[in-house]
């Protein structure tokens, strides 16, 4: 019974808990209403090796108004290099949510949303980031003080791209 719970129960939930219903149109942000300067710290990092600065549009698919992770996230991005263009709701009666202004139809770059999640009553987190077609997720542990919690990193990033098996 052990062997099964190790072997194929465990993988099953992790790869349940990463790959989630995660990227659902319009249904990014910080759903965990937490900020951690290690988190934003570590997404800004996987993205430098991804997608340069300097080099990259990001195309913002959501506000982050009231979320201190989404400007603290948003900030860095900006001072390490990578231009920023903000989430512009579509007109009415368009169906389809894009950065893109009425005079910019299809800007140039990646579309690009990240969602904060709880995995559970233990304070686990998921970071996951959607850039173009990819998604790149971290599950992080919390520590520290209550008042004060500390995220840190469960693994590495799990790196999917849609359309691929």
């Amino acid at each position: 019974m052990r062997f099964f719970v190790i072997f194929l129960v465990a993988p099953l939930l992790v790869m349940a808990l990463t790959t989630g219903c995660g990227k659902q149109p319009g249904k990014y942000g910080n759903f965990a209403n937490i900020h951690s300067a290690g988190m934003v710290d570590d997404a800004v990092g996987v993205l430098k090796i991804a997608y340069p600065p300097a080099k990259t549009r990001l195309n913002l698919m959501h506000h982050y108004d009231g979320d201190v992770f989404g400007m603290s996230f948003v900030e860095t991005l900006r001072r390490e290099g990578y231009a920023i263009a903000e989430y512009a709701p579509p007109p009415r009666g368009d169906k389809h949510h894009t950065a893109a202004t009425l005079s910019d139809p299809k800007p140039a770059g990646f579309d690009f949303g990240y969602v904060v999640d709880p995995l559970a009553s233990d304070g686990g987190m998921r970071l996951s980031l959607f850039v173009g077609d990819e998604t790149l997720s971290r599950l992080y542990s919390v520590g520290g003080m209550p008042d004060e919690p500390a995220y840190a990193p469960l693994g590495d990033w799990v790196h999917r791209q849609r359309g691929a098996p």
